[in-house]
């Protein structure tokens, strides 16, 4: 019903209700990755732009674990144990029977699944093996599928194609499962004081920290924790969620990575955190405009004429993932790029198993 009455209210203002763009950031991201998983919203918007959103959430491998062991009574309890398609017969349950009844025996949380298991995300086993099990979200009165997995093999959709921007930063610097979010990382050793606590919530390896540093160790203490963790939460998710749905019949997808840094006064420079594309267009007390450079105006321009572009129809920079945009500090601020964003770096943390804990904050 909001996307009629959006449509409505378009029309009413003058607007063009054949030429709707949706956007989202953080976990309004996620709900608009959601609406592209949902026939209910066919043909109520024409774009999504999606900003650092969660494409892919899961516990850490131990509660994870934990949780592989719970699922046969929920499955049990929803009926749909033993059913030849576990998955569809959970996506048929209505929502407010998983959510409001109370909770199972032996399983956490108020009804048969707690908020904090309704989500896009796998449930790994200890080993770091992953098992889909649900990968839903829930929302009252549907339930959605996975967008990355599913949108890509759904037969709702119809001509012309909806448009996808799927747009991060460089330095997100939030993940649940790490639990430390924007830390002040002066030396290694304080680097290493961190990691080493920390690094068992995501894997069971213990030589993962020596692999990191293979990636990152030519970065300074911050910066290695501070792209480690983007990385992790939300650049390399970014990266595979576009490549899935990518392969779309129904989709154009585009992607932008924001890594420009604000001097802000300070001199120090300011990184492009989360919710740094949101502040730089419609401005925030964090960002003293006052003290930027005339590249800072520039960059601001750019990113607006981004977002303007791809809302208004035009093909701006070219579908990935033979295109990236990259929006950062070199001589040019502009660059369109033929790989995706910190690719090899990626490609490691895909070997280890580590991009399957992105998370929207």
């Amino acid at each position: 019903s909001s996307g009629i009455n959006a449509e409505y209210g378009v029309y009413r203002f003058g607007g063009d209700p054949n030429r709707i763009t949706v956007v989202g950031q953080s976990s309004g991201g996620t709900s608009a990755l959601a609406l592209l998983s949902s026939p209910l919203a066919v043909g109520l918007f024409q774009r999504a732009l999606v900003v650092s959103p969660g494409p892919e959430q899961r516990f850490d491998h131990v509660q994870g674990d934990k949780f592989q062991r719970e699922i046969w009574k929920v499955l049990e309890a929803s009926g749909c144990d033993g059913k030849e398609d576990v998955r569809q017969c959970l996506l048929d349950v209505p929502p407010r029977y998983l959510t409001q009844r109370e909770g199972v025996e032996g399983v956490e949380g108020r009804g048969l699944l707690s908020p904090s298991r309704l989500a896009f995300y796998r449930f790994p086993r200890s080993q770091g093996e992953a098992q889909d099990i649900g990968g839903y979200i829930v929302t009252d009165p549907y339930v959605f599928p996975r967008p990355a997995k599913d949108i890509k093999h759904n037969n709702f959709y119809k001509d012309p194609k909806i448009k996808v921007l799927i747009s991060n930063t460089a330095q997100e610097t939030y993940l649940q499962v790490l639990k430390e979010p924007s830390l002040r990382i002066k030396t290694y050793e304080e680097l290493n004081n961190t990691l080493t606590p920390l690094l068992p919530n995501i894997s069971p390896d213990n030589t993962l920290l020596n692999k990191l540093y293979r990636i990152y160790g030519h970065l300074t203490p911050q910066f290695f924790w501070d792209t480690f963790v983007s990385d992790m939460r939300s650049t390399c998710p970014c990266n595979d969620l576009a490549a899935d749905m990518s392969e779309s019949t129904h989709h154009d997808v585009y992607r932008l990575f924001i890594d420009y840094n604000i001097k802000n006064g300070t001199g120090s420079g300011l990184p492009a955190y989360h919710v740094f594309d949101i502040d730089v267009i419609f401005g925030d007390k964090r960002l003293d405009k006052k003290s930027w450079s005339k590249k800072d105006w520039e960059f601001r321009d750019m990113l607006v004429g981004a977002w303007r572009d791809f809302a208004s129809g035009k093909d701006g920079w070219g579908t990935f993932p033979k295109k990236t945009l990259v929006l950062g500090n070199g001589k040019e601020i502009w660059d369109e790029t033929e790989n995706m964003p910190h690719e090899k770096w990626c490609e490691e943390l895909r070997k280890m198993d580590l991009t399957k804990y992105g998370l929207q904050n």
